[in-house]
């Protein structure tokens, strides 16, 4: 479980240094680690693939922004620091829509099987960069409306490109491709279920922090995967 400490302790640190956390960063924090954890699992318990890896790299990318953000809000450094701190919300924003992409395309093994698959993601992990930067013209404000359109983009294009590889793929990969289909659309129901309730209820008072807060069941799903075995 050494894999875990870079992206918990960015977690734990961020945590420490925001003096009220919302309950959306609290719940940030607690998926960092989540995803952490099923980063490790997957490199301890399939040691030859690299999706565990990747899953680490996001945790740790999402330590890193939580961190900055944490910092920005304390202090809020200037000169070089402030430079600093701001790119790093900022790529963090924008790079984990990329890193999403990476593992959907990669699924079950992490493996980017063609070279064109290799190719959209080398282009996407370079826009997720120029978008980061881009949004450091405004320095006052992280606007949202280019990281929601990442996140869409991503996952559109991701869950077409997981689908086409499991219908190529053979029992025993579908059947662990299965779990994180399933996670996917138990998180999206959930997410729906969430958005309504508000709408007609007000309740949950906090609707991002409970539609992020679902999405849990994913890194939870990772980790069942590692158990299963081959069908026929």
């Amino acid at each position: 479980m050494l894999a875990t400490v870079p992206a918990v302790t960015l977690a734990i640190v961020a945590a420490l240094l925001t003096d009220a956390p919302s309950a959306i960063e609290i719940v940030g924090s607690v998926l960092i680690v989540a995803w952490a954890v099923a980063g490790a699992v997957l490199v301890t318990r399939r040691p030859t693939e690299r999706f565990g890896v990747l899953v680490l790299a996001g945790a740790t990318i999402a330590g890193i922004g939580a961190l900055c953000g944490a910092v920005d809000q304390r202090s809020a450094p200037v000169g070089a620091a402030g430079v600093a701190v701001d790119l790093g919300v900022r790529l963090a924003a924008t790079l984990l829509p990329a890193v999403a992409f990476h593992l959907l395309l990669s699924l079950p093994d992490g493996v980017l099987a063609t070279r064109g698959r290799r190719r959209a993601m080398a282009a996407a992990y370079l826009l997720a960069i120029v978008v980061g930067v881009v949004l450091m013209t405004d320095r006052d404000h992280v606007t949202v409306w280019p990281i929601v359109l990442l996140w869409l983009v991503a996952l559109l294009a991701g869950l077409a490109a997981a689908h086409s590889r499991y219908r190529a793929a053979g029992a025993r990969d579908r059947h662990r491709m299965q779990w994180v289909g399933w996670a996917l659309a138990v998180g999206a129901e959930a997410v729906l279920v969430v958005v309504a309730l508000h709408a007609l209820t007000g309740r949950p008072a906090d609707l991002a922090a409970w539609a992020v807060a679902v999405t849990g069941v994913v890194p939870v799903a990772l980790i069942a995967s590692t158990t299963t075995r081959a069908v026929n």
